[in-house]
């Protein structure tokens, strides 16, 4: 699956992402099965991830880390959204890409 698909997958889950009024609005799934199997599809890319564009890795890395967090796994996506975020810096101090 590339990369353009698996962003459209993304959009799947506008159906079952909901925002838990007892749970202080958190954000969850319905189906977390789903949600678990596109998580799956992206960490697929992190083996070829040098071959993306850095905006793309950041996309990446960020995508998983929002996903972790909305099914509850803090930190893995902790790691993955901080990750992002130094890949973010790096462009930011390199002047390759304009964020």
């Amino acid at each position: 699956m590339n990369l353009y698909d698996l962003k459209n997958k993304l959009l799947l889950l506008n159906d079952l992402i909901y925002y838990d009024e007892n749970e202080f609005l958190r954000e969850k799934c319905a189906d977390e099965n789903v949600l678990k199997k596109i998580i799956e599809k992206f960490e697929e890319k992190l083996e070829t991830i040098s071959n993306y564009k850095r905006e793309d890795q950041i996309f990446i890395y960020g995508s998983i880390g929002n996903l972790y967090r909305i099914i509850g796994n803090t930190t893995s996506a902790i790691e993955c959204l901080e990750y992002a975020v130094s890949l973010s810096e790096y462009n930011s101090t390199w002047g390759s890409v304009k964020i």
